[in-house]
C-alpha cells in the first residue's frame, strides 16, 4: 500500500440471509467498487481453507477490503457507491471501517444518512 493510501473494511449484514446469499451480495458489490474510485477491492481472509478442500484461504462472510486515495472525493465517491448500492437492495446494512472509526449505512433517511456520512467523512479528510 502507498504511503497515500487507506484501507477501509466493509462488511455486509443481512441477518435474512445465509453464507452463499451474502457471498453473491460481496461480489455484486466488489464489481460496482471497483467501477468507482476504489484502487483495489479484496475479500477479507480469515485463515486457511481446510484441508482437502480446493479453496486457499476462507473469505470473512460479506467481508471486503478496499484501498482508496487518502482523497476526501476519492473516499466519499466509494461511500456513495455502497449507498446506492445498500438503496437499490432496501433492506441490510454495510458496516465501514477505517481503523477503529466505524459508519454503518443501513435503512435511515437520506437526511439522517448525509448527516452521518458527512461526519464520517470530516473526519478522515486531510488536514
Amino acid at each position: 500500500m502507498r504511503p497515500d493510501q487507506q484501507k477501509l473494511g466493509l462488511t455486509i449484514i443481512d441477518d435474512d440471509l445465509d453464507s452463499e446469499e451474502i457471498d453473491q451480495l460481496a461480489q455484486q458489490l466488489r464489481v460496482e467498487l471497483l467501477e468507482s474510485d476504489a484502487d483495489s477491492v479484496d475479500f477479507v481472509s480469515v485463515g486457511e481453507a481446510p484441508l482437502g478442500t480446493r479453496a486457499i484461504d476462507i473469505a470473512a462472510l460479506g467481508g471486503l477490503l478496499v484501498t482508496v486515495s487518502e482523497s476526501i472525493e476519492a473516499l466519499s465517491t466509494v461511500i456513495d457507491t455502497v449507498r446506492r448500492w445498500l438503496s437499490r437492495r432496501g433492506r441490510g446494512s454495510v458496516k465501514l471501517q477505517i481503523g477503529d472509526d466505524i459508519l454503518e449505512l443501513s435503512s435511515v433517511s437520506k437526511a439522517r444518512e448525509d448527516q452521518i456520512v458527512n461526519a464520517f467523512l470530516a473526519r478522515h479528510a486531510m488536514s
